[in-house]
Protein backbone atom coordinates (compact mmCIF):
# COMPACT_ATOMS: atom_id res chain seq x y z
CA UNK A 1 0.00 0.00 0.00
CA UNK A 2 1.51 3.07 -1.01
CA UNK A 3 1.58 5.57 1.27
CA UNK A 4 -0.73 8.86 1.97
CA UNK A 5 -0.26 11.19 -0.94
CA UNK A 6 -1.95 14.05 -0.56
CA UNK A 7 -5.41 15.42 2.16
CA UNK A 8 -6.41 18.81 0.94
CA UNK A 9 -7.33 20.73 -1.58
CA UNK A 10 -8.13 24.50 -2.14
CA UNK A 11 -9.63 25.01 -5.94
CA UNK A 12 -12.35 23.71 -7.46
CA UNK A 13 -13.32 23.22 -11.28
CA UNK A 14 -16.82 22.32 -13.16
CA UNK A 15 -15.23 21.07 -15.86
CA UNK A 16 -17.79 17.74 -17.36
CA UNK A 17 -16.21 14.33 -16.74
CA UNK A 18 -13.82 13.61 -19.89
CA UNK A 19 -15.17 11.26 -22.25
CA UNK A 20 -14.06 7.15 -22.62
CA UNK A 21 -12.02 8.22 -25.73
CA UNK A 22 -10.02 11.32 -24.60
CA UNK A 23 -7.75 12.29 -22.06
CA UNK A 24 -9.26 14.41 -19.25
CA UNK A 25 -9.20 17.79 -19.24
CA UNK A 26 -6.50 19.53 -17.49
CA UNK A 27 -7.59 20.30 -13.51
CA UNK A 28 -5.76 23.48 -11.48
CA UNK A 29 -2.96 21.47 -9.61
CA UNK A 30 -4.62 22.28 -5.73
CA UNK A 31 -8.03 20.40 -6.79
CA UNK A 32 -5.54 17.44 -8.06
CA UNK A 33 -5.83 14.74 -4.89
CA UNK A 34 -4.06 11.52 -6.48
CA UNK A 35 -2.10 11.29 -9.50
CA UNK A 36 -0.36 7.83 -10.37
CA UNK A 37 1.04 5.80 -13.26
CA UNK A 38 1.93 2.24 -12.83
CA UNK A 39 4.58 2.31 -11.43
CA UNK A 40 3.28 3.95 -8.42
CA UNK A 41 0.40 1.49 -7.73
CA UNK A 42 1.05 -1.46 -5.46
CA UNK A 43 -0.86 -3.65 -8.20
CA UNK A 44 2.38 -5.68 -10.18
CA UNK A 45 3.27 -4.03 -13.67
CA UNK A 46 -0.48 -2.18 -12.83
CA UNK A 47 -2.39 -5.02 -14.53
CA UNK A 48 -5.37 -6.36 -12.36
CA UNK A 49 -5.51 -10.58 -13.46
CA UNK A 50 -8.62 -11.99 -13.90
CA UNK A 51 -9.61 -15.74 -14.03
CA UNK A 52 -8.61 -18.23 -11.05
CA UNK A 53 -6.16 -15.81 -9.69
CA UNK A 54 -7.43 -14.70 -5.90
CA UNK A 55 -5.71 -11.41 -6.09
CA UNK A 56 -8.51 -10.10 -8.85
CA UNK A 57 -11.09 -10.04 -6.28
CA UNK A 58 -9.77 -6.64 -4.81
CA UNK A 59 -6.15 -4.63 -5.23
CA UNK A 60 -5.43 -1.19 -3.41
CA UNK A 61 -3.85 0.91 -5.16
CA UNK A 62 -3.78 3.88 -2.78
CA UNK A 63 -4.34 5.35 0.57
CA UNK A 64 -6.47 8.96 0.19
CA UNK A 65 -8.41 11.07 2.86
CA UNK A 66 -11.15 12.64 0.96
CA UNK A 67 -13.61 15.83 2.19
CA UNK A 68 -16.66 15.96 0.95
CA UNK A 69 -18.30 16.85 -2.26
CA UNK A 70 -18.49 15.52 -5.92
CA UNK A 71 -15.23 13.80 -6.78
CA UNK A 72 -13.86 12.53 -10.70
CA UNK A 73 -12.12 9.09 -10.58
CA UNK A 74 -10.48 8.88 -14.03
CA UNK A 75 -8.52 5.81 -15.28
CA UNK A 76 -6.57 5.06 -18.24
CA UNK A 77 -6.92 1.77 -18.77
CA UNK A 78 -7.87 -1.72 -21.04
CA UNK A 79 -9.38 -4.82 -20.85
CA UNK A 80 -8.55 -8.15 -22.67
CA UNK A 81 -11.35 -10.24 -22.96
CA UNK A 82 -12.13 -13.39 -25.47
CA UNK A 83 -15.47 -12.57 -25.84
CA UNK A 84 -14.73 -8.80 -26.18
CA UNK A 85 -17.00 -7.85 -23.39
CA UNK A 86 -16.20 -4.52 -21.23
CA UNK A 87 -14.28 -5.04 -17.74
CA UNK A 88 -16.47 -3.84 -14.89
CA UNK A 89 -14.80 -2.72 -11.86
CA UNK A 90 -15.58 -1.42 -8.30
CA UNK A 91 -14.51 1.78 -6.56
CA UNK A 92 -14.44 1.01 -3.31
CA UNK A 93 -13.30 3.56 -0.16
CA UNK A 94 -12.21 1.21 2.97
CA UNK A 95 -15.04 -0.92 2.70
CA UNK A 96 -17.93 1.39 0.76
CA UNK A 97 -18.29 0.93 -2.83
CA UNK A 98 -18.38 4.04 -4.20
CA UNK A 99 -18.40 4.19 -7.45
CA UNK A 100 -18.45 1.66 -11.37
CA UNK A 101 -15.89 1.96 -14.04
CA UNK A 102 -16.69 -0.10 -17.15
CA UNK A 103 -13.81 -0.22 -19.33
CA UNK A 104 -14.63 -0.73 -22.98
CA UNK A 105 -12.71 -3.26 -25.06
CA UNK A 106 -9.19 -2.83 -26.65
CA UNK A 107 -6.47 -0.33 -26.30
CA UNK A 108 -6.25 2.28 -23.55
CA UNK A 109 -8.62 4.17 -22.76
CA UNK A 110 -9.82 6.83 -19.88
CA UNK A 111 -12.40 6.20 -18.18
CA UNK A 112 -14.01 8.41 -15.55
CA UNK A 113 -16.48 7.71 -12.59
CA UNK A 114 -17.79 10.45 -10.26
CA UNK A 115 -18.97 9.82 -6.90
CA UNK A 116 -20.00 12.10 -4.25
CA UNK A 117 -19.26 12.05 -0.26
CA UNK A 118 -21.62 13.58 2.71
CA UNK A 119 -19.10 13.52 4.60
CA UNK A 120 -15.43 13.69 5.02
CA UNK A 121 -13.15 10.74 6.03
CA UNK A 122 -10.40 11.94 8.47
CA UNK A 123 -8.30 9.10 8.71
CA UNK A 124 -6.74 7.49 5.07
CA UNK A 125 -8.34 4.62 3.90
CA UNK A 126 -7.46 2.53 1.01
CA UNK A 127 -8.57 3.33 -2.55
CA UNK A 128 -9.03 -0.26 -3.70
CA UNK A 129 -10.50 -1.91 -7.55
CA UNK A 130 -12.77 -4.74 -6.86
CA UNK A 131 -13.96 -6.95 -9.60
CA UNK A 132 -17.00 -9.26 -8.36
CA UNK A 133 -18.42 -8.95 -11.97
CA UNK A 134 -16.25 -12.09 -13.74
CA UNK A 135 -16.35 -16.14 -13.35
CA UNK A 136 -13.51 -17.65 -11.93
CA UNK A 137 -13.16 -19.16 -15.51
CA UNK A 138 -12.94 -16.04 -17.65
CA UNK A 139 -9.72 -15.22 -19.24
CA UNK A 140 -9.70 -11.24 -18.53
CA UNK A 141 -7.14 -8.85 -17.78
CA UNK A 142 -7.58 -5.31 -16.86
CA UNK A 143 -4.53 -3.21 -17.45
CA UNK A 144 -4.70 0.04 -15.68
CA UNK A 145 -1.95 2.97 -16.77
CA UNK A 146 -2.46 5.83 -14.75
CA UNK A 147 -4.93 7.44 -12.07
CA UNK A 148 -6.30 10.45 -11.37
CA UNK A 149 -8.84 11.66 -8.31
CA UNK A 150 -9.35 15.26 -8.18
CA UNK A 151 -12.43 16.96 -6.15
CA UNK A 152 -14.80 18.90 -8.26
CA UNK A 153 -17.04 20.29 -6.05
CA UNK A 154 -17.27 21.51 -2.86
CA UNK A 155 -20.09 22.39 -0.63
CA UNK A 156 -20.86 25.18 0.68
CA UNK A 157 -20.34 27.30 4.17
CA UNK A 158 -24.11 26.92 4.81
CA UNK A 159 -24.36 23.29 3.83
CA UNK A 160 -20.97 22.84 6.04
CA UNK A 161 -22.75 23.86 9.00
CA UNK A 162 -26.04 22.21 8.31
CA UNK A 163 -23.63 18.89 7.89
CA UNK A 164 -21.83 19.90 11.26
CA UNK A 165 -24.98 20.35 13.81
CA UNK A 166 -26.79 16.75 11.98
CA UNK A 167 -23.41 14.94 12.69
CA UNK A 168 -22.97 16.53 16.49
CA UNK A 169 -27.07 16.86 17.26
CA UNK A 170 -27.73 14.67 20.84
CA UNK A 171 -23.79 13.99 21.58
CA UNK A 172 -22.44 14.16 24.76
CA UNK A 173 -21.03 17.23 25.94
CA UNK A 174 -17.62 17.44 28.43
CA UNK A 175 -16.60 21.30 29.18
CA UNK A 176 -12.82 21.11 31.02
CA UNK A 177 -11.88 24.18 32.02
CA UNK A 178 -8.28 24.50 33.30
CA UNK A 179 -7.41 27.65 35.87
CA UNK A 180 -5.31 30.12 34.79
CA UNK A 181 -4.19 28.27 31.57
CA UNK A 182 -2.47 30.38 28.74
CA UNK A 183 -2.35 29.17 25.33
CA UNK A 184 1.35 29.96 24.62
CA UNK A 185 2.22 27.02 26.89
CA UNK A 186 0.22 24.40 25.48
CA UNK A 187 2.41 22.45 22.50
CA UNK A 188 -0.94 22.59 20.79
CA UNK A 189 -0.18 26.43 20.78
CA UNK A 190 2.99 26.09 19.23
CA UNK A 191 5.10 25.98 22.73
CA UNK A 192 8.51 24.36 22.81
CA UNK A 193 8.14 22.35 25.74
CA UNK A 194 6.14 19.14 25.52
CA UNK A 195 3.52 20.18 28.34
CA UNK A 196 0.50 18.89 26.78
CA UNK A 197 0.23 15.54 25.00
CA UNK A 198 -3.31 14.84 25.80
CA UNK A 199 -4.75 18.41 24.98
CA UNK A 200 -2.25 18.05 21.88
CA UNK A 201 -4.66 15.13 20.73
CA UNK A 202 -7.81 16.87 21.48
CA UNK A 203 -6.44 19.73 18.73
CA UNK A 204 -5.69 17.23 16.33
CA UNK A 205 -8.82 15.81 16.30
CA UNK A 206 -11.03 19.09 16.73
CA UNK A 207 -10.83 23.35 16.01
CA UNK A 208 -8.37 25.27 17.57
CA UNK A 209 -9.29 28.89 18.17
CA UNK A 210 -6.26 31.09 18.60
CA UNK A 211 -8.06 34.01 19.27
CA UNK A 212 -10.64 33.18 22.43
CA UNK A 213 -10.78 36.10 24.65
CA UNK A 214 -11.47 35.56 28.45
CA UNK A 215 -14.75 37.33 29.99
CA UNK A 216 -12.38 38.38 32.73
CA UNK A 217 -8.72 38.10 34.58
CA UNK A 218 -10.35 36.43 37.44
CA UNK A 219 -12.42 33.45 38.00
CA UNK A 220 -15.65 34.36 39.05
CA UNK A 221 -16.73 36.69 36.50
CA UNK A 222 -15.54 34.53 33.61
CA UNK A 223 -16.77 30.91 34.53
CA UNK A 224 -19.93 32.35 35.27
CA UNK A 225 -19.77 34.09 31.56
CA UNK A 226 -18.70 30.66 30.73
CA UNK A 227 -21.74 29.10 31.54
CA UNK A 228 -24.48 31.14 30.90
CA UNK A 229 -23.18 33.39 27.43
CA UNK A 230 -23.83 36.43 29.52
CA UNK A 231 -21.20 39.26 30.40
CA UNK A 232 -20.17 40.10 33.74
CA UNK A 233 -22.21 42.80 34.24
CA UNK A 234 -25.15 41.06 32.64
CA UNK A 235 -25.07 37.79 34.70
CA UNK A 236 -24.00 40.07 37.92
CA UNK A 237 -21.20 37.76 39.15
CA UNK A 238 -18.81 40.55 39.92
CA UNK A 239 -17.18 40.30 42.95
CA UNK A 240 -16.82 37.88 46.00
CA UNK A 241 -20.32 39.13 47.95
CA UNK A 242 -22.68 38.35 43.92
CA UNK A 243 -24.18 35.70 43.61
CA UNK A 244 -25.94 34.37 40.04
CA UNK A 245 -29.72 35.03 40.60
CA UNK A 246 -31.90 31.79 39.66
CA UNK A 247 -33.28 33.62 37.03
CA UNK A 248 -30.18 33.35 34.62
CA UNK A 249 -30.55 30.07 32.83
CA UNK A 250 -26.85 28.36 32.55
CA UNK A 251 -26.08 25.76 29.87
CA UNK A 252 -26.46 23.17 32.48
CA UNK A 253 -29.99 23.82 32.59
CA UNK A 254 -31.06 23.87 28.78
CA UNK A 255 -29.21 20.58 28.77
CA UNK A 256 -31.20 19.04 31.86
CA UNK A 257 -34.38 20.53 29.76
CA UNK A 258 -33.24 18.49 27.02
CA UNK A 259 -32.81 15.01 28.79
CA UNK A 260 -29.42 15.42 29.55
CA UNK A 261 -27.94 14.17 32.80
CA UNK A 262 -25.53 16.86 34.21
CA UNK A 263 -22.52 16.62 36.26
CA UNK A 264 -20.20 19.64 37.71
CA UNK A 265 -17.18 18.74 39.40
CA UNK A 266 -14.51 21.96 40.39
CA UNK A 267 -11.48 22.82 42.68
CA UNK A 268 -14.52 24.66 44.48
CA UNK A 269 -13.15 28.48 45.83
CA UNK A 270 -15.09 30.54 43.70
CA UNK A 271 -16.25 27.98 41.28
CA UNK A 272 -19.00 27.31 43.71
CA UNK A 273 -22.29 27.20 44.66
CA UNK A 274 -21.96 30.05 46.56
CA UNK A 275 -21.78 32.43 43.66
CA UNK A 276 -24.79 30.29 41.93
CA UNK A 277 -22.38 28.30 39.32
CA UNK A 278 -24.41 25.46 40.40
CA UNK A 279 -27.62 26.04 38.45
CA UNK A 280 -28.74 23.49 36.69
CA UNK A 281 -26.72 20.60 37.37
CA UNK A 282 -28.40 17.40 39.23
CA UNK A 283 -24.92 16.38 40.66
CA UNK A 284 -22.45 19.41 41.98
CA UNK A 285 -19.01 18.00 44.11
CA UNK A 286 -16.48 20.83 45.04
CA UNK A 287 -12.77 19.09 45.99
CA UNK A 288 -9.99 21.87 46.50
CA UNK A 289 -6.69 19.84 45.59
CA UNK A 290 -5.07 18.04 43.03
CA UNK A 291 -6.82 17.18 39.84
CA UNK A 292 -6.10 13.65 39.68
CA UNK A 293 -8.72 13.62 42.79
CA UNK A 294 -11.45 16.02 41.43
CA UNK A 295 -11.56 14.23 37.85
CA UNK A 296 -11.28 10.44 39.51
CA UNK A 297 -14.68 11.82 41.07
CA UNK A 298 -15.93 12.95 37.44
CA UNK A 299 -14.85 9.76 36.05
CA UNK A 300 -17.11 7.71 38.38
CA UNK A 301 -19.90 9.64 37.68
CA UNK A 302 -19.62 9.72 34.03
CA UNK A 303 -19.00 6.39 33.73
CA UNK A 304 -22.51 5.51 35.50
CA UNK A 305 -24.37 7.47 32.75
CA UNK A 306 -26.54 5.83 30.91
CA UNK A 307 -28.19 8.36 28.97
CA UNK A 308 -26.72 11.63 26.93
CA UNK A 309 -24.92 13.64 29.54
CA UNK A 310 -23.05 16.69 30.18
CA UNK A 311 -20.00 16.95 32.56
CA UNK A 312 -18.50 20.16 33.31
CA UNK A 313 -14.90 19.56 34.86
CA UNK A 314 -12.77 22.38 36.62
CA UNK A 315 -9.21 22.00 38.40
CA UNK A 316 -7.24 24.88 40.20
CA UNK A 317 -4.08 22.23 39.22
CA UNK A 318 -2.39 25.53 36.85
CA UNK A 319 -2.75 28.11 39.65
CA UNK A 320 -0.52 29.45 41.85
CA UNK A 321 1.15 28.32 44.21
CA UNK A 322 2.75 26.14 41.76
CA UNK A 323 3.64 22.63 43.56
CA UNK A 324 3.30 20.30 40.33
CA UNK A 325 3.71 16.28 41.53
CA UNK A 326 6.12 13.99 40.73
CA UNK A 327 7.22 13.54 38.22
CA UNK A 328 6.16 16.87 37.02
CA UNK A 329 7.95 19.39 39.11
CA UNK A 330 11.38 18.62 37.66
CA UNK A 331 10.29 18.20 34.40
CA UNK A 332 10.68 21.77 33.05
CA UNK A 333 12.65 23.30 35.94
CA UNK A 334 16.71 23.82 36.04
CA UNK A 335 18.90 22.54 38.08
CA UNK A 336 19.22 22.94 41.75
CA UNK A 337 16.88 23.83 44.72
CA UNK A 338 13.45 24.75 44.13
CA UNK A 339 11.88 27.59 44.75
CA UNK A 340 9.44 27.38 48.18
CA UNK A 341 6.15 27.20 47.65
CA UNK A 342 5.12 30.50 48.66
CA UNK A 343 8.31 32.22 46.09
CA UNK A 344 5.50 33.14 43.31
CA UNK A 345 3.54 34.79 46.27
CA UNK A 346 6.06 37.36 47.28
CA UNK A 347 5.74 39.10 43.52
CA UNK A 348 1.88 39.71 43.41
CA UNK A 349 2.54 42.67 45.94
CA UNK A 350 4.82 45.71 46.07
CA UNK A 351 8.51 44.32 46.49
CA UNK A 352 11.75 43.31 44.54
CA UNK A 353 10.73 41.80 41.39
CA UNK A 354 12.14 38.64 40.76
CA UNK A 355 15.59 37.38 39.62
CA UNK A 356 16.11 35.42 36.21
CA UNK A 357 17.03 32.68 37.60
CA UNK A 358 13.32 32.90 40.21
CA UNK A 359 11.63 33.62 37.21
CA UNK A 360 12.70 30.71 34.97
CA UNK A 361 12.24 28.30 38.01
CA UNK A 362 8.72 30.00 38.43
CA UNK A 363 7.45 29.32 34.89
CA UNK A 364 9.26 25.75 34.48
CA UNK A 365 6.76 25.16 37.71
CA UNK A 366 3.74 26.28 35.38
CA UNK A 367 4.88 24.42 32.99
CA UNK A 368 5.29 21.20 35.11
CA UNK A 369 1.67 21.64 36.74
CA UNK A 370 0.03 22.25 32.83
CA UNK A 371 1.33 18.77 32.63
CA UNK A 372 -0.02 17.66 35.70
CA UNK A 373 -3.29 19.25 34.43
CA UNK A 374 -2.55 17.25 31.31
CA UNK A 375 -2.41 14.15 32.85
CA UNK A 376 -5.81 14.47 33.93
CA UNK A 377 -7.02 15.62 30.58
CA UNK A 378 -5.76 12.09 29.18
CA UNK A 379 -7.35 10.20 32.27
CA UNK A 380 -10.55 11.29 31.26
CA UNK A 381 -9.90 10.63 27.57
CA UNK A 382 -9.10 7.47 28.25
CA UNK A 383 -12.46 6.80 30.63
CA UNK A 384 -14.33 7.93 27.98
CA UNK A 385 -12.61 4.98 25.76
CA UNK A 386 -15.64 4.25 22.94
CA UNK A 387 -18.12 6.78 24.45
CA UNK A 388 -15.43 9.39 22.61
CA UNK A 389 -17.17 8.95 19.28
CA UNK A 390 -20.39 10.56 20.24
CA UNK A 391 -18.88 13.22 22.98
CA UNK A 392 -18.03 16.81 21.98
CA UNK A 393 -15.21 17.83 24.18
CA UNK A 394 -14.18 21.34 25.18
CA UNK A 395 -11.17 22.70 26.94
CA UNK A 396 -10.57 26.25 27.50
CA UNK A 397 -9.62 28.38 30.58
CA UNK A 398 -10.65 31.20 32.55
CA UNK A 399 -7.82 33.44 32.07
CA UNK A 400 -4.27 33.09 31.30
CA UNK A 401 -1.08 34.50 33.78
CA UNK A 402 1.35 36.96 33.65
CA UNK A 403 5.46 36.50 34.16
CA UNK A 404 6.48 39.74 34.37
CA UNK A 405 5.69 40.37 30.75
CA UNK A 406 4.13 43.82 31.73
CA UNK A 407 6.63 44.06 35.21
CA UNK A 408 3.64 42.24 37.08
CA UNK A 409 2.80 38.59 38.23
CA UNK A 410 0.25 37.03 38.63
CA UNK A 411 -3.87 37.65 36.84
CA UNK A 412 -4.73 41.48 38.58
CA UNK A 413 -5.05 42.96 35.31
CA UNK A 414 -6.78 43.41 32.00
CA UNK A 415 -3.59 42.31 29.83
CA UNK A 416 -3.67 40.66 26.90
CA UNK A 417 -1.95 37.77 27.97
CA UNK A 418 -4.14 37.26 30.83
CA UNK A 419 -7.48 37.79 28.58
CA UNK A 420 -6.20 35.04 25.86
CA UNK A 421 -7.11 31.31 26.80
CA UNK A 422 -7.59 28.28 25.45
CA UNK A 423 -10.22 27.29 23.52
CA UNK A 424 -10.47 23.85 21.55
CA UNK A 425 -13.48 21.76 20.54
CA UNK A 426 -13.07 17.97 19.99
CA UNK A 427 -15.17 15.32 18.15
CA UNK A 428 -14.42 12.88 16.03
CA UNK A 429 -16.48 14.14 13.40
CA UNK A 430 -15.83 17.95 13.32
CA UNK A 431 -13.17 17.77 11.75
CA UNK A 432 -15.13 16.22 8.61
CA UNK A 433 -16.84 20.01 8.40
CA UNK A 434 -14.99 22.66 10.43
CA UNK A 435 -11.77 24.10 9.61
CA UNK A 436 -9.00 23.17 11.91
CA UNK A 437 -7.76 26.07 13.22
CA UNK A 438 -9.67 29.56 13.62
CA UNK A 439 -8.02 33.23 13.86
CA UNK A 440 -10.87 35.11 14.39
CA UNK A 441 -11.82 36.94 17.72
CA UNK A 442 -14.02 35.37 20.09
CA UNK A 443 -15.25 36.21 23.27
CA UNK A 444 -16.25 33.55 26.35
CA UNK A 445 -19.69 34.64 25.55
CA UNK A 446 -20.31 32.74 21.95
CA UNK A 447 -19.54 29.33 24.08
CA UNK A 448 -22.94 28.81 25.20
CA UNK A 449 -24.61 29.58 21.78
CA UNK A 450 -22.23 27.59 20.33
CA UNK A 451 -22.34 24.86 22.13
CA UNK A 452 -26.03 24.44 22.28
CA UNK A 453 -26.38 25.13 18.21
CA UNK A 454 -23.72 22.29 18.02
CA UNK A 455 -25.67 19.60 20.05
CA UNK A 456 -28.50 20.61 17.90
CA UNK A 457 -30.53 21.71 21.37
CA UNK A 458 -33.73 23.80 20.16
CA UNK A 459 -33.70 26.65 23.50
CA UNK A 460 -34.59 29.89 23.38
CA UNK A 461 -31.35 31.44 24.89
CA UNK A 462 -30.92 34.80 26.55
CA UNK A 463 -27.06 34.86 25.44
CA UNK A 464 -24.83 38.19 24.27
CA UNK A 465 -22.51 35.96 22.42
CA UNK A 466 -23.45 33.96 19.33
CA UNK A 467 -22.90 30.79 17.62
CA UNK A 468 -19.62 30.15 16.01
CA UNK A 469 -20.83 27.29 13.66
CA UNK A 470 -20.85 29.39 10.93
CA UNK A 471 -17.09 30.83 11.71
CA UNK A 472 -15.98 27.09 12.29
CA UNK A 473 -17.55 26.37 8.81
CA UNK A 474 -15.91 29.23 6.39
CA UNK A 475 -18.24 32.25 6.90
CA UNK A 476 -16.40 35.19 7.95
CA UNK A 477 -17.57 37.07 10.99
CA UNK A 478 -18.28 40.68 10.65
CA UNK A 479 -16.28 43.33 12.78
CA UNK A 480 -15.17 40.57 15.39
CA UNK A 481 -14.42 41.55 18.54
CA UNK A 482 -13.96 40.72 22.62
CA UNK A 483 -15.13 42.44 25.28
CA UNK A 484 -14.05 41.90 28.78
CA UNK A 485 -14.43 43.54 32.00
CA UNK A 486 -13.66 44.01 36.04
CA UNK A 487 -14.81 45.59 38.87
CA UNK A 488 -18.31 46.19 40.44
CA UNK A 489 -19.04 48.59 37.68
CA UNK A 490 -17.29 47.49 35.05
CA UNK A 491 -14.79 50.01 35.89
CA UNK A 492 -12.13 48.58 33.90
CA UNK A 493 -12.78 46.76 30.34
CA UNK A 494 -11.03 45.74 27.65
CA UNK A 495 -11.72 45.47 23.78
CA UNK A 496 -10.03 42.60 21.48
CA UNK A 497 -10.76 42.86 17.71
CA UNK A 498 -8.39 41.75 14.70
CA UNK A 499 -5.72 44.53 14.58
CA UNK A 500 -5.30 44.64 18.86
CA UNK A 501 -5.83 44.51 22.68
CA UNK A 502 -7.34 48.13 23.85
CA UNK A 503 -7.78 48.92 27.79
CA UNK A 504 -10.22 51.52 29.34
CA UNK A 505 -8.99 52.03 32.84
CA UNK A 506 -10.23 54.35 35.61
CA UNK A 507 -7.07 57.07 34.63
CA UNK A 508 -5.48 55.33 31.57
CA UNK A 509 -5.94 54.09 28.01
CA UNK A 510 -3.90 51.39 26.54
CA UNK A 511 -3.27 49.77 22.68
CA UNK A 512 -1.46 46.58 22.43
CA UNK A 513 -0.98 45.36 18.95
CA UNK A 514 1.15 42.43 17.26
CA UNK A 515 4.36 44.70 16.23
CA UNK A 516 5.62 41.89 13.29
CA UNK A 517 8.85 44.19 12.12
CA UNK A 518 9.82 43.74 16.17
CA UNK A 519 8.87 40.50 16.13
CA UNK A 520 6.25 41.07 19.48
CA UNK A 521 3.39 40.03 19.98
CA UNK A 522 1.03 42.01 21.83
CA UNK A 523 3.63 45.00 22.40
CA UNK A 524 2.03 48.34 23.84
CA UNK A 525 1.10 50.67 21.06
CA UNK A 526 2.00 54.52 20.85
CA UNK A 527 -1.71 54.97 20.28
CA UNK A 528 -3.05 57.76 18.17
CA UNK A 529 -5.56 60.16 19.28
CA UNK A 530 -7.64 58.86 16.18
CA UNK A 531 -6.61 55.14 17.47
CA UNK A 532 -8.05 55.33 20.97
CA UNK A 533 -11.29 57.30 19.98
CA UNK A 534 -11.84 54.52 17.38
CA UNK A 535 -11.58 51.58 20.38
CA UNK A 536 -13.12 53.60 22.99
CA UNK A 537 -16.80 54.51 20.87
CA UNK A 538 -16.63 50.73 20.21
CA UNK A 539 -16.48 49.79 23.85
CA UNK A 540 -18.44 52.21 24.69
CA UNK A 541 -21.00 51.04 22.28
CA UNK A 542 -20.83 47.31 23.24
CA UNK A 543 -21.10 48.42 27.13
CA UNK A 544 -24.33 50.53 26.27
CA UNK A 545 -26.20 47.70 25.16
CA UNK A 546 -25.59 46.18 28.36
CA UNK A 547 -27.99 45.37 31.08
CA UNK A 548 -28.18 43.24 34.30
CA UNK A 549 -30.68 40.14 33.31
CA UNK A 550 -31.89 40.27 36.72
CA UNK A 551 -30.55 41.37 40.27
CA UNK A 552 -27.84 39.41 41.82
CA UNK A 553 -28.11 38.07 45.29
CA UNK A 554 -25.85 38.32 48.08
CA UNK A 555 -24.01 35.77 49.17
CA UNK A 556 -21.31 35.65 51.81
CA UNK A 557 -18.21 33.65 52.27
CA UNK A 558 -16.84 31.97 55.40
CA UNK A 559 -13.20 32.75 56.70
CA UNK A 560 -11.75 29.63 56.02
CA UNK A 561 -12.63 30.35 52.33
CA UNK A 562 -11.77 33.62 52.47
CA UNK A 563 -8.24 32.64 53.61
CA UNK A 564 -7.96 29.77 50.67
CA UNK A 565 -8.57 32.39 48.36
CA UNK A 566 -5.68 34.61 49.54
CA UNK A 567 -3.21 31.72 49.50
CA UNK A 568 -3.92 31.48 45.88
CA UNK A 569 -2.92 34.89 45.08
CA UNK A 570 -6.58 36.78 45.38
CA UNK A 571 -6.21 39.99 46.70
CA UNK A 572 -7.79 42.92 44.96
CA UNK A 573 -10.63 40.49 44.41
CA UNK A 574 -11.54 39.92 47.76
CA UNK A 575 -11.88 43.88 49.03
CA UNK A 576 -14.26 44.72 45.87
Amino acid sequence: MLPWLLTGLACLTDSPPPSASSEPAPVPEPALILSLDRTDMTTPAGVLHGGAVPSFHQQTVATVSLGPGDHDLSVLASVTDVDGAPGQLDVHLGESAVARLSVPPGGLQWVTARFSLPAAHRAPLPLSFVNDHYAEDADRNITLDRLRLTRISAPTPAERARQLRAQLAGSNLILISLDTLRPDHLSAYGYPRHTSPSIDRLAASGVRFDAATAASHWTAPSHATMLTGLHPAEHGVVSKDSAMSPEITTIAEHLQAAGYATGGFTGSYFVTRLLGLDQGFSTWREQPGPCSEGFAEAIDWMTAQTEPFFLFAHTYQTHAPYDPPAPYERMFTPDGPLPPRSVGEQFRGPGAPPTPAELDALIGLYDGEIRAADHCVGMLMTALGERSADTLVVLTSDHGEEFMEYGGFGHRRLLPVLLRVPLILSHPLLRTTADAHIATPTGAVDLVPTLLDMLGIDATIDASGQSLVAVMTGTERIDPAAFSSSGEHGERAALRDADGHFIRLPDAEHLFIDDPLLGEHDALHRASTAELTAYRDQLEATEQQLRPRAPAEPTVFSDERLEALRALGYIDELSE
